[in-house]
């Protein structure tokens, strides 16, 4: 049996293995897009975790440098120990600078960015000496502090002078 290759016989060949072709790479492509999106989703992911990481070792080398300028080798080594409420650092600040505490009262609150402030008027008795180191304490504090207003004026007893600061002590915010 002698099979006999016409010319009608050879386009019908060409032409299936050109659609077998093209159906080989229609259902490879529908069968690896599903990896081509992983691999985009992955690369991506990988240069966000580079950035990431290289974000946090400037982190650790700037806490490095603070540190150092510190005196410390780590910033965990800093005893932050129990911060005392706001009316107790006030009154440490009065017996610092010797200054006769007569009125503390609590005013206002209000959220500043991720600080609340919390506004106190404090009424006090002494020397001008003395009342210019309690600025200069509220100034260098621990806690960061504000004198908003003040004013200052002759006591009764005509040695001391009598004072009222409006003060504002701020705190991180609790997370809700």
């Amino acid at each position: 049996m002698k099979l006999k290759l016409t010319l009608t016989k050879l386009n019908i060949f060409i032409a299936s293995a050109v659609l077998l072709f093209v159906v080989g790479l229609g259902v490879e492509g529908v069968m690896t897009k599903p990896h081509q999106l992983e691999i985009e989703d992955l690369l991506a992911e990988k240069s966000r975790v580079h950035a990431e990481i290289e974000r946090q070792q400037n982190i650790e080398a700037d806490s490095r440098e603070v540190a150092g300028l510190l005196g410390v080798e780590s910033l965990t080594e800093l005893d932050t120990g129990v911060e005392i409420d706001a009316i107790t650092y006030i009154s440490d600040l009065l017996s610092d600078a010797k200054l006769v505490r007569l009125g503390l009262t609590t005013s206002d609150q209000k959220d500043v960015g991720t600080l609340r402030a919390t506004s106190y008027t404090l009424r006090a008795k002494g020397t001008f000496r003395q009342m210019q180191d309690f600025v200069q304490r509220v100034e260098n504090g621990e806690r960061l502090a504000s004198i908003d207003a003040f004013r200052v004026m002759p006591s009764l007893d005509a040695e001391t002078l009598e004072s009222r600061f409006n003060l504002s002590i701020y705190d991180v915010k609790e997370e809700q």
